[in-house]
C-alpha cells in the first residue's frame, strides 16, 4: 500500500467514525424572493408575486416537481394573501447581475408551511445539510476545479443556483491538503475513493463530484452524488451552461430534498413517546421544549412526566416516526440512546367478565360443537401502545 493510499484509507476511517458537528447551517431567507419587474405598475407587482411564490415553494418543499402540482396553480392565483411586506430596489448592473428595478418579497412561513403539509407535499425545515461540490470544468484544452479563485464567473452561477434553491454549496480549497488525497484527474475519472477521502475535512454530509465539458455548442455534464453511503448518477446535456448548471442543482437538491423533507402522514397522528435524558436544569428543559416547538414533524406534544433529569413527552407526529428520527439526527441536538437491557414492565391483561348466561351449553343437537365442549371465549386483543424512543439531550 502507498503512502497516499494509506492516507486517504486513514482519513476515510476518521471521517466515517468520527461525530460529525458540521452537518447542517441555518439557511436564511426561504421565504424571501427578490424579482426583476419592468416598472412599479400593480400589473407588474402581481406578475412578481405570483412568480416568486412559485419560487418559494420549490425552494421549501426541496422538490423542484411541485411545479407541476395543482396547489402550485392554486398559489399563484392567490399570491398577495401569503405577501407579508414588499418593496422596490434599483439596481446597478455590476459583478454580471443585471440592473434595474427589483420588488423584494417576504411571504408567510406559516402559510406558505401550511399550505404545503395540508397538501400532502413535503416541507424541508431551514436546518438544512451542506452540499460539498468537487467540479472539473474544461473549456478547450484548459481543465480546472471550480472555486471562488480559479473560475469566479461558474463559482458565481452555482452559488446563485444553491441560493435558488436554499441550500448551502460549498467548494473545496484544493490546497495541498486536499492534493495530497485527490487529484484534478481523479475528479474528472470520476473515482470516488480518493474525493470522498478529501472531503472528510469539510465534514459535509452530502459530497458532489461532477465534470463539466463545455463548448460553443453545448453543455455536457456527468456527476455523482454521495448522500448517506449511496451513490446517484446524473448526466446532463444543454445548449447553454446556465441551463445546465439549473439542472443538475435542481436534480442533486430534489434528490437531498426527498431524504431529509417531512411529508404529512395521511393516514392520521402516529403517536410515540419522546424519553429525554440529560435534562438538568430549568434552561435545559426550556431549551428542549423550544425546540420541539419548532419540528414541523410534530403535530402536538404534552409533558408526561418528569424524573429527575428524564422527560417524558407524549407527541402525536405529523409524520411517520422515521422522518422525525431523521430530523433528530441531522440536528444533533438529542443523541439516540440504547434501548434498556431490561424492558419497561408490560401491565398484565385482564381478561373481560362473561355473563353467565353466554356460560351455559349449546343445543345437543349442534352439527358444530358436542353439548360438553367448553365455551369459546372473545377476548378482545389489547391496543398495543405508543412506541418508547429514548434519547440525550445535547442542547
Amino acid at each position: 500500500m502507498t503512502l497516499i493510499s494509506l492516507a486517504r484509507l486513514l482519513v476515510l476511517m476518521g471521517w466515517l467514525l468520527a461525530p460529525v458537528s458540521l452537518w447542517a447551517v441555518e439557511m436564511k431567507g426561504l421565504y424571501q424572493v427578490s424579482m426583476p419587474v419592468a416598472d412599479r405598475s400593480d400589473a407588474e407587482r402581481k406578475r412578481a408575486v405570483a412568480e416568486g411564490i412559485q419560487q418559494v415553494l420549490v425552494r421549501v418543499s426541496g422538490d423542484s416537481g411541485v411545479s407541476a402540482q395543482d396547489v402550485m396553480a392554486s398559489a399563484a392565483t392567490s399570491a398577495d394573501r401569503f405577501v407579508v411586506q414588499y418593496g422596490y430596489e434599483t439596481r446597478s448592473e455590476t459583478n454580471g447581475s443585471q440592473g434595474g428595478i427589483y420588488l423584494n418579497v417576504q411571504y408567510d412561513s406559516n402559510g406558505v408551511n401550511n399550505l404545503l403539509l395540508r397538501n400532502g407535499l413535503p416541507l424541508w425545515i431551514s436546518n438544512r445539510p451542506r452540499i460539498l461540490l468537487w467540479m472539473a470544468w474544461e473549456q478547450g484544452l484548459d481543465r480546472e476545479l471550480v472555486n471562488a479563485r480559479a473560475l469566479p464567473g461558474q463559482f458565481q452561477m452555482l452559488q446563485a443556483e444553491g441560493k435558488r434553491r436554499g441550500v448551502s454549496l460549498k467548494f473545496p480549497e484544493f490546497d495541498a491538503d486536499d492534493q495530497s488525497l485527490v487529484s484534478l484527474g481523479d475528479i474528472w475519472g470520476m473515482f470516488p475513493e480518493p474525493v470522498l477521502a478529501a472531503s472528510a475535512r469539510y465534514e459535509t454530509p452530502v459530497v458532489v463530484m461532477a465534470k463539466v465539458q463545455e463548448s460553443t455548442s453545448a453543455t455536457q455534464i456527468n456527476a455523482m452524488l454521495q448522500l448517506d453511503g449511496q451513490p446517484f448518477w446524473f448526466e446532463v446535456a444543454r445548449s447553454d451552461t446556465a441551463s445546465a448548471l439549473k439542472q443538475l442543482v435542481d436534480q442533486v437538491v430534489d434528490k437531498v430534498g426527498s431524504k431529509y423533507a417531512v411529508v404529512s402522514s395521511a393516514a392520521g397522528s402516529e403517536q410515540v413517546v419522546l424519553q429525554v435524558e440529560g435534562v438538568n436544569q430549568v434552561n435545559d428543559y426550556a431549551a428542549l421544549t423550544r425546540y420541539l416547538d419548532g419540528l414541523v414533524g410534530i403535530r402536538q406534544y404534552q409533558l408526561e412526566a418528569v424524573k429527575g433529569a428524564q422527560a417524558r413527552f407524549l407527541m402525536a407526529l405529523a409524520t411517520d416516526l422515521s422522518a422525525l428520527e431523521q430530523t433528530f439526527r441531522l440536528d444533533r441536538k438529542l443523541e439516540l440512546l440504547e434501548p434498556p437491557a431490561t424492558p419497561e414492565p408490560v401491565l398484565p391483561v385482564i381478561p373481560p367478565v362473561v355473563p353467565e348466561s353466554t356460560l351455559d351449553s349449546p343445543e345437543p343437537d349442534s352439527p358444530d360443537q358436542p353439548a360438553d365442549a367448553a365455551p369459546e371465549v372473545q377476548v378482545p386483543a389489547t391496543p398495543a401502545g405508543p412506541t418508547i424512543i429514548r434519547y440525550h439531550w445535547r442542547g
